[in-house]
């Protein structure tokens, strides 16, 4: 038997793929498109196809001879635009239109959302959505899955379709619900006492997952709708019980007013986020779900609680820092394993840096590709909470005065290093929202006679790391930060004279301001009010004179 898998590389997918392997035999075939390489089962029965959803005629053709279509995959961030039918409605209709001549096919099961329903304006916000309840998106996304459950239902093929709550669980999306509530609580406490009476649908990923399997040979589900509800809690009891996971007690809550009475009957006129606030409006209930689809007692929140809060506590969530064998690395790797943060330590030298439970120890040349995969693939199993790109090298001379090898050197590791590592680790980062921290300097807004390439090198790492900031605003916190000079042995080992010491900063002291910068969420940081004087007075300075100042004061102090 051979099953076709879309999003089995996703949140949904990563739960679904080791009990779809335990239901199969073991000459089954798992068919699994993915955009690229990810973590998952390694299991000789699964075959990657490589491809995405927008481009179907890619890999349209591994649907030949498939018994079941299991499609997981789609843009799942609920808003506005044209894109969404792209992305959830055309992959349905291309799947569909090849598997209409086929012999083998025995189902094909769709994964919607409750928000392909949403609420009539005439419908009893009091009364949870049922499978009576007539579809009425209000939303672009909502629409496009409506679109392909249309599409599906019309086929004249066999199929299941789901309609998931909030799904939550280990490795969720770090935009997804219950996530940013969680890290709302981490930084700002006070959100949690806010008791509104709004109810939400929830389903644990482990209790999705296998419900997906049994739509496996199940005459009880061939052909039918199910919301994927196994309950509705008010927003309220969502806030008190993570906040206590998080914080180790419940907290004193502001209990707002039911308003269904009044509200209810403006619903079709408020927005999303205040229906759901005051209202039972994406709550939904099923008992065909719940009997045909789930074997044992479904996961409450009161324990599937502690999956979400685990990658928001400190010991849960690991930090790679790179350059961390000395100076300002040294002092970063120190600081967060002082904030209780597990640490994956990564420098060409690690005489200085021992490992422990919390600490791994890598030894890794960043220009070195095979290092770079390595690097990778130990840290694939981890949650990651942060990246810090901190490794860097810096030689005194300009272009003309240094072998070409140290100039190539310099920005290999400094831009291209950087880089390649964080676009190596591009698919974890964003699934888990990591922060990315680059490490630029004071001299990236200066051009730096006399150290020319050095100061290239972190002038670009200063305007990609700001830009890629803006680019990854929706899913990650991208923090450039700026340190001015710091006492480390970058002086001799870059052949740089020392200024005076007391004019340095300490590592320690840039450490926890970079970490008071990311508890902050500030994407910029310039750290030394005589670079911030510097910087303001340069930008009025005709670039000539800029040079000649920045010449001088390179040749007379350092």
């Amino acid at each position: 038997m051979i099953v076709f898998v879309t999003g089995g590389t996703g949140f949904v997918g990563r739960a679904f793929l080791p009990q779809l392997l335990e239901a199969l035999s073991a000459d089954d075939e798992i068919r699994v498109l993915s955009r690229g390489p990810a973590a998952g089962p390694t299991d000789r029965r699964i075959r990657p196809i490589a491809g995405d959803l927008e481009t179907p005629d890619r890999w349209i053709d591994a649907l030949d001879g498939v018994a079941y279509v299991f499609h997981i995959a789609a843009d799942a961030r609920f808003g506005q635009g044209t894109h969404y039918h792209g992305v959830n409605v055309a992959p349905v209709e291309a799947m569909l239109s090849r598997l209409r001549t086929s012999d083998t096919l025995r189902g094909f099961i769709l994964v919607s959302t409750v928000g392909a329903v949403d609420r009539a304006p005439a419908d009893d916000v009091r009364q949870p959505l049922t499978l009576q309840s007539a579809p009425h998106p209000t939303s672009d996304y909502g629409r496009s899955k409506r679109g392909a459950e249309e599409l599906v239902e019309r086929s004249g093929l066999p199929y299941t379709i789901l309609r998931p709550g909030w799904v939550y669980g280990s490795g969720m999306r770090a935009g997804s619900h219950l996530n940013v509530m969680a890290r709302m609580i981490r930084r700002k406490p006070w959100t949690a006492r806010l008791g509104f009476p709004g109810r939400v649908p929830l389903i644990h990923v482990e209790d999705l997952a296998p419900a997906l399997v049994r739509c496996l040979n199940s005459p009880a589900a061939r052909g039918k709708t199910y919301f994927a509800v196994t309950e509705n809690r008010s927003l309220a009891e969502v806030w008190s019980l993570l906040h206590e996971t998080l914080r180790g007690r419940r907290p004193r809550q502001f209990r707002f007013p039911s308003l269904r009475s009044v509200l209810g009957r403006l619903h079709s006129r408020l927005p999303l986020t205040v229906n759901n606030l005051f209202l039972d409006y994406l709550a939904a209930d099923d008992p065909d779900f719940r009997r045909d689809l789930l074997a044992e007692r479904p996961i409450r929140l009161e324990e599937g609680a502690r999956d979400v809060a685990a990658r928001h506590r400190p010991e849960g969530s690991w930090w790679i820092v790179t350059g961390a064998n000395s100076g300002i690395g040294f002092a970063l790797t120190a600081a967060l394993r002082e904030a209780g943060h597990p640490v994956v330590a990564v420098d060409r030298a690690v005489d200085r840096l021992s490992e422990d439970p919390g600490l791994k120890v890598i030894a890794a040349d960043l220009t070195q590709e095979a290092d770079l995969q390595r690097l990778r693939k130990a840290v694939e199993p981890l949650c990651l909470g942060g990246l810090i790109n901190n490794a860097g090298i810096g030689i005194r001379g300009g272009l003309f005065d240094l072998p070409w090898e140290a100039s190539e050197r310099t920005v290999r590791i400094n831009v291209l290093g950087t880089m390649h590592l964080t676009h190596l680790l591009k698919e974890q980062l964003t699934r888990e929202g990591s922060v990315i921290v680059n490490i630029a300097s004071s001299v990236a807004y200066h051009p730096l006679p006399g150290m020319s390439v050095y100061a290239a090198s972190k002038a670009f790492l200063l305007n990609w790391s700001l830009a890629f900031s803006e680019e990854l605003r929706e899913t990650n916190l991208v923090v450039t930060y700026s340190p001015s000079g710091t006492r480390t042995n970058f002086q001799a080992s870059g052949g740089v004279r020392g200024a005076n010491s007391a004019e340095l900063l300490t590592p320690e002291a840039v450490a926890r301001d970079i970490l008071d910068t990311v508890r902050r969420e500030r994407r910029h940081r310039l750290l030394g009010w005589k670079s911030r004087i510097l910087v303001t007075l340069s930008d009025w300075l005709p670039v000539s004179l800029r040079l000649r100042l920045w010449g001088w004061l390179f040749a007379a102090r350092r």
